[in-house]
């Protein structure tokens, strides 16, 4: 769960925390549940709960959890309406749309990185916090989101995979501006170059 909403929370950004409890029991009609008052994504599982329902359950919820940041009259909006309907809801049609197209890229990418972890582990190189794909994809290890993890609930600050490692979602914007900047001047240099050619 932690590596399913990690993975969907680096793809989406929320600016908000939100708060997950895993029930142990089965449930007739729903496997999540998202409380929009306290931000709070519930999730039911049991011995028969599957990798991908509770993958799709996650996304769902989580995105229940970026539509409550809409503005205070569009949210009391749509709460009213879950009043009056429910499965034609607009925000549960795009919840639903968002966790039947992210789900098995999510889910492939995480069996992937568990794959990778237990060959590590066989290996006895279970050190290695980073590996690269055979594409030269930089991704972390069981080992290196187990640390993440740990330092988030030490420093209370959320942490994102951003050019092969963890960093603050702030660091990664100055990271990004920075790149940014150096591209705009790459650019403009070479357009000043070619200027500077067609004049003489």
């Amino acid at each position: 769960m932690r590596l399913v909403l990690n993975e969907i929370e680096n793809r989406y950004p929320c600016s908000r925390s939100y708060n997950l409890e895993v029930r142990y029991y089965e449930t007739k009609n729903v496997m999540g549940r998202y409380f929009f008052n306290n931000h709070t994504i519930v999730v039911y599982i049991s011995k028969s709960s599957k990798l991908i329902d509770v993958t799709d359950t996650l996304i769902h919820e989580y995105c229940h959890h970026l539509q409550n940041h809409s503005g205070k009259k569009e949210r009391s909006k749509a709460l009213e309406l879950y009043n009056r309907e429910y499965w034609d809801h607009p925000w549960e049609v795009q919840a639903r749309y968002l966790a039947s197209k992210m789900r098995l890229q999510v889910l492939k990418k995480i069996l992937f990185i568990f794959s990778l972890g237990f060959m590590f582990a066989s290996c006895g190189t279970t050190k290695e916090l980073v590996y690269l794909d055979e594409n030269g994809e930089c991704y972390p290890t069981i080992k290196s989101i187990d640390q993440m993890y740990r330092k988030r609930t030490e420093t209370g600050l959320k942490y994102v995979w951003f050019d092969c490692k963890w960093v603050t979602p702030a660091q990664r914007d100055s990271i990004a501006i920075v790149e940014n900047d150096r591209i705009m001047n790459k650019l403009i240099q070479m357009y000043d170059t070619i200027n500077s050619k067609q004049i003489r």
